[in-house]
């Protein structure tokens, strides 16, 4: 596999300055971090809503740049810049350590995030009820205590919470919610036709993976011989992650999980339909049409 378009003359931007259009500062988010990240043409930052795919695109975009058995667990090749309970030092020594192409996470939209022209964005979305029950598996799977854990005994009460929260108190405090999903996709759609910002959708990726891979290698200019694919699409699939979840998923090696192979079980597509009420569901879909217009609904709903 091959890497085009890298100028060897490119001058790497100054970040110290760097002043987001909104401040996501909540504990769990800290986007005045980015003022420490030293670009490198040809960056990708991997930017999704919290369980909408994240840890799968990592993995993808690693099987892209690698071509034989990766080198490390994904989570420590692709930090999480901004997570603020992660050391910036030993994230950015980690960074300017590194001689491949760099991937890196972030949760943060777009609003909060430095805008890089030489920087590739692949923002991936995914179906919001299918997102709630997914962060809901997650927190019953994690072993530390976490904020509003409790509320998962009582999806009624979790839905409650998840279906009030706005943006705001996302960015402050954290926490389920549907407010902060639909602003994170929202600000990535707007900004579609942008030549170095990309989106996919989730229930895609799975439907036709194939296709969508090849998408992402072309937006991210890398050769891929028809050779390698077949090796690509197992090594990347859902049912070989759940196997080798010690290497996939994140923080395994320090004992994070109650079942590594469940953070990539959970959150079906329709699952929710059997789980909540028609009140819920009507909630929902009130709730759904007034943060988002139809095309941007259609979106976060369905895919293209």
């Amino acid at each position: 596999m091959t890497e085009s378009g890298i100028n060897s003359n490119w001058a790497a931007p100054n970040m110290n300055n760097f002043q987001p259009e909104k401040l996501y500062q909540n504990g769990y988010t800290n986007n005045l971090r980015w003022r420490s990240f030293k670009p490198r043409q040809g960056d990708i930052l991997i930017c999704t809503p919290s369980k909408s795919g994240t840890t799968w695109m990592q993995s993808i975009v690693a099987h892209l740049i690698f071509e034989d058995t990766l080198p490390r667990p994904v989570n420590e090749m692709s930090p999480w810049f901004d997570f603020d309970k992660n050391p910036l030092e030993e994230i950015t020594e980690q960074l300017e350590a590194q001689s491949h192409r760099r991937f890196i996470k972030t949760h943060t939209p777009f609003d909060g995030l430095p805008h890089l022209e030489d920087v590739t964005y692949i923002h991936v979305a995914r179906n919001p009820l299918d997102v709630m029950l997914s962060m809901v598996n997650h927190m019953e799977n994690y072993k530390s205590d976490l904020p509003g854990r409790s509320e998962t005994e009582d999806l009624e009460a979790m839905f409650d919470r998840w279906i009030t929260s706005t943006v705001d108190d996302w960015a402050t405090h954290a926490g389920l919610s549907i407010g902060y999903l639909f602003h994170h996709v929202k600000t990535f759609f707007e900004r579609r036709a942008a030549p170095n910002i990309h989106l996919f959708h989730y229930s895609s990726l799975k439907s036709e993976t194939e296709r969508e891979l090849q998408r992402l290698a072309k937006a991210l200019n890398i050769e891929v011989p028809k050779e390698r694919w077949p090796a690509i699409l197992d090594g990347i699939s859902l049912e070989n992650m759940r196997k080798r979840a010690n290497e996939f998923a994140p923080d395994a090696h320090k004992n994070t999980w109650k079942d590594p192979a469940r953070f990539f079980h959970s959150g079906r597509q329709g699952e929710a339909a059997a789980r909540l009420s028609e009140d819920q569901m009507a909630r929902y879909r009130a709730k759904a049409e007034e943060l988002a217009s139809p095309d941007l609904l259609h979106w976060i709903e369905e895919g293209a």
